[in-house]
Order: structure tokens, then C-alpha cells, then sequence
């Protein structure tokens, strides 16, 4: 009995597989994860750049998102180029090096991207106040990612929001914290990414009268 109970779940298992894999409108055919993962690049279905970010807040953000927008965005990558696509103008600011110098000759003419050595609680995460101006949204995907939030926070317009990414670590609550005092709420995003096979959380840190309408 328990063979037959075996090969009865192995059969419905191939079965729920070839039709995530081969069936046209396939959820994970639709968003471009049988790409993704076969380029191990964040595509969606025609192979536009997507953010490494689930695909709840990249439904969002594909919604949401507008030419009228402000953006900043710690950690450059395939997610600046998703971005420059939709908003007036945005401005990275990368760690690495050496992708720093890959991302910068990819980027069209409202994104750039400025380099800052990874430090903690110092110049990386205040590089948003030498911009001298308020954003409309700020992306927080790089390192250190408590002391960017609560920088983000006091260089944000009144309608404006933070994008945390990978927000269900146990380090952030501080961020989530220092957010709340300040008035913000949270609504979170979960499920998997381009090139991912596990759950993901995303968090928006957002108040009333947002410019994404939350």
C-alpha cells in the first residue's frame, strides 16, 4: 500500500510539474522564471530586467510606478534599469566595485550610479543626504540596510515611501521600529523571485496619502 501511495504522489507530482513547466499560461511562464533561471538574470516573459524582488512587489511596481517619480535606490543592479524605465529620474549608490563599474555603462541617460566603499552607520548610508533634495521613493536592496532607513526617513517627500527588501530578517526590526515612531505603517509583499525557488519578504514603509496610492 504505501509502494502504491508512493507512486500515485510521484506520478501527480510530475504531472503538477510539466504543467508549472510546459502549460503556456503557467504562472512561472507568464512572469519569466523558466527564463530567469535558465540565464540566472531577473527577466520577465520577453526578457526585460526585473528587480530580484518577488513577484507581489514587482506587480506593484510595474503598477504603480510613473514618469513624475524620484527615485534612490541603495544597491545598483538589474532592478535600476526596471526603474529607470518607469520614473523621471534615479540615483544608486553601490558598494561593489566591480559591479558598480559593470551596472554604470548600462544605465540610460535619468539613472546614475555613484560608488561608495561598504562601511557601517557612516558614509554609505548618508550618501541620500549629499543629494540635497527629497525623494519619492527610496529602494533599500544594498548593505546596511537599519542606518539606510532611518537616513531615508528624513530625506523622503511627504508622500513618499521605502522599499525594504528581504525585510523578514530579525536585524531589521530596528529599522521597522525607528519607521513606526516616525509615523510610517508597513505592508508586506512574500512570495518567490526571478531565479529563486524559496519565499521572499518585501515591506513598504509607507504613510496617507502616499505616491503609491497604499
Amino acid at each position: 500500500m504505501r509502494t502504491q501511495k508512493s507512486s500515485l504522489l510521484t506520478y501527480s507530482s510530475f504531472k503538477a510539474i510539466r504543467k508549472l513547466i510546459f502549460n503556456r499560461n503557467s504562472f512561472l511562464r507568464k512572469n519569466g522564471w523558466l527564463l530567469s533561471m535558465s540565464n540566472s538574470t531577473p527577466y520577465d516573459e520577453i526578457g526585460d530586467y526585473l528587480p530580484w524582488m518577488n513577484y507581489g512587489i514587482i506587480h506593484l511596481l510595474k503598477q504603480r510606478l510613473n514618469n513624475q517619480l524620484e527615485l534612490f535606490e541603495f544597491g545598483c543592479g538589474y532592478s535600476s534599469l526596471f526603474y529607470a524605465k518607469r520614473v523621471k529620474s534615479i540615483t544608486s549608490v553601490e558598494h561593489n566595485e566591480k559591479w558598480y563599474n559593470t551596472v554604470r555603462t548600462m544605465l540610460p541617460c535619468n539613472a546614475n550610479v555613484i560608488y561608495q566603499s561598504e562601511d557601517q552607520d557612516g558614509k554609505y548610508a548618508r550618501k541620500i543626504t549629499g543629494m540635497n533634495k527629497k525623494y519619492d521613493i527610496v529602494i533599500i536592496d544594498g548593505i546596511d540596510r537599519v542606518n539606510c532607513v532611518k537616513q531615508s526617513i528624513h530625506h523622503l517627500q511627504p508622500s513618499g515611501v521605502i522599499l525594504l527588501d528581504d525585510s523578514d530578517r530579525a536585524e531589521y526590526k530596528e529599522a521597522f521600529d525607528y519607521a513606526s515612531e516616525h509615523g510610517f505603517r508597513s505592508l508586506d509583499f512574500l512570495g518567490i523571485k526571478p531565479t529563486g525557488y524559496k519565499e521572499y519578504l518585501s515591506s513598504i514603509l509607507y504613510r496617507d496619502k502616499n505616491c503609491l496610492g497604499i
